[in-house]
This record gives C-alpha cells, structure tokens and sequence, in this order.
C-alpha cells in the first residue's frame, strides 16, 4: 500500500485502539468500495473504513465501543467468500504486535557486527535512530566481508525473480505459463551476481551536505542521526572509503573555506542560512573533477559579486596543480526552495572553468554535464554494458530503443554494431549531452528524444520505416528506481520490439514492471507479452545495499504463449464475493 495509506491506517491503530476492529478474510483484489458496501448490507454502522491495497485485511473505525461490539457480534456470524469465519482483532493488539516484532528486529540488529547502521538507542529505546557515522550512513555494510555483500544482494535479487511468479500467480490463477522455470519458484534462472572489480574509491560522483558538526563545527559530508529526534549533525566524509581522493580533497578544501567566510549554513528546520549542499564529478578515471556548490541566496547584488570573485580565487588556484587531481570547474546553484535537494533541471552557473567532465566507456569518450545521469562506478559500468551486448542479438539489422537512456551510454556503445539507436530521456541535460557524445565519437546513426518516456515513445516509433518494424527491433530500459509508468510499459507489449533487457536498481519496481509484461492479453492489456529468459545480478555499489538487476525478457511465441484453464493454477484465488 501507498505511504499515506499506511501512515493513516497506523494513526488509527496508535490514536483510536478501543473503536477500530480489524477484520481479516476479504480477497486480494477487493475493492475498499464493495467491502463497504458489504459492512453497509450486514447492518454494520461505522464511522471510516480503510483497505490495505492488495492485503485480505480491512480496518473499521467506530464512533463508540457499542457500534464496535454489535460489529463484532455481527461480523462473527458472517462468512467469507470461501464459506470460513472471517478473523476479527482489535488493532490495538495487532499495533502492539508489530512494536514487539521491530524491537526484536531491532534489537537483533543491533548486536550484528554486519549491519552496524541500523543500532538502536540504548536504555530500552526501540525506535531506529539513524545512522550514527558517516561510514554507516552511505556504507552500511562496509564492515561486512564483500562475499557476505554479494550474497546478500543475489539473495535479495531471486527474491526479486520468486515476486514475478507470485504476481503472475495471484493476478492470473486462471492461466498457465509454459515459460515458468521450475527452479524454486523464481521466472527465471538466475546466473549468479558480477562481483565490482574495485570495492573502494568507485564512485565517480558524490552529493554531500554542508552543514554543522556534533560540536558545532562547520562540515561538508553527510548527515547523521535522526532529524524527528532534533538530534541530526553532519559529519565529514574523509573515512569513507566508497570516494575517490579527488572527491575528499576538495570536500576539505570547501570545509575550509566555508569556515574562514562568514555566512551561515542552512538549517533545515528554519529554512534560514547560505550554504546548503555540495556535489563532486570526476571524470577521467578521477583525475579530473567539477564542484557543484549550491546555495540559497540571501545576499544583495553588490555582496553576492563579491563572494562569486572570494570563492573563484580559492579553487582557481588549483588549476595549475600538476598533479593527478586536476580541478576543472567551479559551477554555482542558487535554489531556494524548502526540500533538501534542488530538482534535477535546476540550473547551474559556470563561475570559473569547464561545465562539464569526460569519460571513457568501451572506447566511447562521454561528456558528463553537472545534471546528467552516468553510472557512478565506471568500471563496473563498462563491464554491464558488454554484457548488456553479449545478451542482445544485436547486429548490422539492428534498431535499438534505448528507453531511459541518460547521456546514451548503453545505446552509443553498441552503435557502430547496430543499425539504428534511438534514444529516450526526461533530463534535457541528459539528451544534449547524449547528442554532443554521438557527434563526439562520429556517431552518425544515434537519435535522441527529451520527454517522458510515455510520451516520447510514441513518436519515436513513428520514426520507424516499415522495413526496420518487420526487421530485429531490441529494446534496453534502465529507469530510475521508481521504474516504469505503466503506459509506456503497455505501449512496450503494442510496439514490435522482440526483445527487451531491463535494467533495474530497484528490485521491487522491476518484479512489478516485469510482471505486467509478461502478463495475458486482456480487454485492456494488449499486444503480445514478453517471457523472462535469464537473469543476472550486477553489483555497481560496493558496500551499500543496492545492486543492478539485469532481465532479458523475449516476446512470446505460439510454443510458449500463456493460456487459460478451466480452475485456478496451483491454488490461485477464486475472484467471488459474498
């Protein structure tokens, strides 16, 4: 269920304990409309009724004891669809439960010297508190031995695999999928995890608050504690392990400086203050980087003239440095909005140097503007790419959609082996850069589209020539962890794309993304859906939680389309109510 549902079902269990009921034995898929239509037909008079999406449970609120006590008499009379006593408890107690259940997860957790971030307070306090240094705040599984890491993130990615099935399962119990892997219940097999070939100093780009220290100190790293509590600091990022050098000199140097000026730091509660956040990108194989300081302007023309010329003579110096960190730009954001982050197409002012850095990915040189997307751990990134080719029957008949596309990583690496590649991206710093890459490297047969994916789709499909719709058609989708609208997913299972890769940092998106195409033509889910084929897991993100999810997905055929049985499949639910 959505955050706002279950805020508001929890108000209720900890606010009104003694007037709500919850009661247990409704079907999945029901509506929160007929169920209080059945509540209205038995007689019961309540006050708010709430459903969990996609839960059997709903919860009654009442205006009195009594109206609660009548309920309960009448609800135990009453039947389920299945002919079973429906389950009544006072969410109360279930409230209480769950309190018991989190304190000994917690409590658990906090005597495991392998996920040192989730501690609780001491003196018998059960609420999570935050991540209490900065190591536990961006590597939380830093002191946990990387195989440990890396079977903890393949467990959490075949979970991800046995999700699709249960969709699958529950959303079409009357249909068989010839497809299905047998294999303990996942879609798919699942060819291991590709382990990062470096663990620390990966990352090539590293957002980082400027703010004040425990003791009161000016830092620039990240934020620790708890912000509800009133008990949240910053602390310095110079012993973490995940950022380059590069990156920790010049958080240092930029802790220096906003310690000698004399304009405050933001503070979060107020939203009074100056300085506000810090994002360094390297590029070059970290021995170049650009600064992105971002501020909320309080100053006057004349003062804030001054501080733009105060803060380019202290960076500038470093330009003429012949070492291996080579400052190349010094870029300025003026945000003044309340959220702690600035939108992703907030504009940036180039105060002094370039506006941009340079990679190189399989042999394909990238600008990388302050705002674009680019995989964070290079090394790691051109090794997902080749496997990205090697699982694709990408060839010289080739035309790619490359949905998500950021600068056009993936699709101008497979360029000079493809026919056509088309490209889709909401960022507009994004495309430019991704335009500027093709010209860069000579590409001739790249085109690339700004909008939302739902929309730009569409259009892009109309670039088509019928020759290239009847011909190979390979489509490559890595979204941002929300994954993808449902639209554009639908208007995937209408296009004559054959086969699709998909590339997830969000496992929980991706089984859901997945499941839809790979679900039975309906009155309102056409086109012919997509068979998971193989999986594999891709770990960009050493010491963290997260990891990629890679799923090739082909289009069904004849031998392989699902089709529909008189009686549910392995004891899916029956969809009548009573």
């Amino acid at each position: 269920s959505s955050p706002i549902e279950m805020s508001r079902i929890d108000s209720i269990d900890e606010k009104s304990p003694t007037r709500t009921l919850r009661v247990n034995g409704f079907e999945l898929w029901l509506p929160v409309g007929k169920v209080k239509a059945f509540f209205q037909e038995k007689g019961v008079t309540f006050k708010d009724l709430w459903k969990k999406t996609n839960n059997t449970s709903a919860f009654v609120e009442f205006e009195n004891t009594t109206d609660k006590d009548k309920a309960r008499a009448i609800l135990t009379n009453c039947k389920t669809s299945k002919g079973r006593p429906f389950k009544i408890h006072d969410a109360f107690d279930r409230s209480e439960s769950r309190k018991q259940h989190r304190r000994r997860k917690f409590n658990e957790m906090d005597n495991s010297a392998e996920n040192p971030s989730k501690r609780i307070k001491s003196k018998g306090h059960s609420e999570y508190r935050g991540p209490q240094s900065a190591i536990d705040a961006v590597t939380p599984l830093f002191s946990m031995p990387y195989e440990d890491q890396l079977k903890l993130k393949l467990s959490s990615v075949k979970k991800s695999l046995s999700t699709i099935s249960k969709i699958l399962l529950k959303d079409c119990p009357h249909f068989t999928f010839p497809w299905k892997s047998t294999a303990r219940g996942i879609c798919c097999p699942l060819e291991g995890i590709l382990a990062s070939p470096i663990t620390s100093e990966y990352r090539n780009k590293d957002a980082q608050t400027i703010g004040y220290g425990k003791s009161g100190n000016i830092a620039v790293g990240y934020q620790i504690g708890k912000f509800s509590d009133n008990d949240c600091f910053i602390e310095d990022a110079t012993n973490c392990s995940h950022i380059s050098s590069t990156i920790k000199k010049y958080s240092r140097k930029l802790r220096e400086y906003v310690s000698l000026s004399d304009l405050p730091c933001y503070n979060m509660r107020t939203h009074i203050g100056f300085w506000r956040r810090a994002t360094f990108r390297t590029g070059e194989g970290g021995k170049s980087l650009i600064l992105i300081v971002q501020i909320q302007n309080t100053l006057d023309s004349e003062a804030f003239l001054l501080f733009k010329e105060r803060i380019i003579n202290h960076f500038s110096e470093d330009s003429s440095e012949s070492s291996s960190a080579h400052f190349k730009g010094l870029l300025l954001q003026v945000y003044n909005g309340i959220s702690n982050a600035a939108p992703a197409d907030q504009s940036c002012e180039v105060l002094w140097g370039d506006s941009c850095v340079y990679e190189t990915l399989n042999d394909v040189k990238f600008q990388i503007s302050p705002n674009a997307f680019f995989q964070v751990n290079t090394l790691q990134a051109e090794r997902l790419y080749e496997l990205i080719f090697r699982w694709s029957s990408c060839g010289s008949d080739t035309t790619i959609f490359d949905i998500c596309c950021g600068t056009g990583t993936i699709g101008l690496t497979m360029a000079k082996r493809a026919k056509r590649i088309i490209g889709l991206e909401l960022n507009e710093d994004s495309i430019s850069d991704a335009k500027h890459n093709a010209e860069l490297n000579g590409i001739t047969n790249a085109t690339f589209l700004a909008g939302k994916a739902e929309d730009t789709f569409k259009t892009a499909l109309n670039l088509l020539s019928a020759e290239e719709r009847n011909g190979n058609v390979v489509g490559i989708v890595d979204p941002p962890r929300p994954g993808l609208h449902r639209s554009i997913l639908l208007a995937i299972r209408l296009s004559p794309i054959k086969q699709l890769i998909y590339v997830s940092c969000n496992p929980n998106t991706c089984a859901t993304n997945v499941a839809l195409l790979a679900k039975p033509v309906t009155n309102k889910r056409f086109g012919t859906p997509f068979r998971p084929v193989r999986a594999i897991a891709v770990d960009l993100f050493p010491h963290t939680e997260h990891c990629e999810m890679v799923i090739l997905l082909n289009r069904c055929t004849e031998d392989d389309m699902p089709y529909q049985t008189s009686e549910p499949v392995h004891g899916g639910k029956s969809k009548s109510f009573h």
